[in-house]
C-alpha cells in the first residue's frame, strides 16, 4: 500500500473482492515484496548488503531461489524445492492468532495489504 497507493481500494473506493484482477494484482505485489523484506532483514542482521536480483535472465529462478539469492546464497535447485515444500506445509498447517486475525479482517472486506498489516 505504501509502494502502490493507487492500488489501495480503500482510497479509490473500489471493492477488492468484486474485482478478481485487482485482488490478484495486490496478492502478487505483496508476495513479491515479502521476499525482499525478509531477505533485507536477514542481511541487515548479519551486517551484509542485500543482493538485488533485477529483471528476467536467460535462466529464470523460482520464487524460493530468488529469495535465497537475495540472502546472498547460491541456491541449489534441490534446496530451493525443499524450502518450497516447507513454505507450503507451513502455510497449509499454521493456524495461529495472526492467521485468524487476517481471516477476520479479510472477511470484513478490507484490502489485502490491510489484512496482512492488521
Amino acid at each position: 500500500s505504501t509502494f502502490h497507493p493507487e492500488a489501495n481500494p480503500a482510497i479509490k473506493g473500489q471493492s477488492v473482492y468484486s474485482n478478481k484482477g485487482l485482488r490478484n494484482e495486490q496478492i502478487y505485489r505483496l508476495l513479491g515484496s515479502m521476499i525482499a523484506v525478509s531477505a533485507n532483514a536477514y542481511c541487515h542482521r548479519l551486517g551484509r548488503p542485500l543482493v538485488e536480483v533485477k529483471g528476467v535472465s536467460n535462466d529464470p529462478m523460482s520464487y524460493t531461489q530468488t529469495f535465497l539469492k537475495m540472502m546472498g546464497m547460491n541456491p541449489h535447485p534441490k534446496l530451493a524445492r525443499a524450502l518450497d515444500v516447507l513454505f507450503i506445509l507451513h502455510a497449509d498447517h499454521e493456524q495461529n492468532c495472526s492467521a485468524s486475525g487476517m481471516r477476520h479482517l479479510t472477511s470484513s472486506g478490507v484490502d489485502v495489504y490491510t489484512s496482512v498489516g492488521g
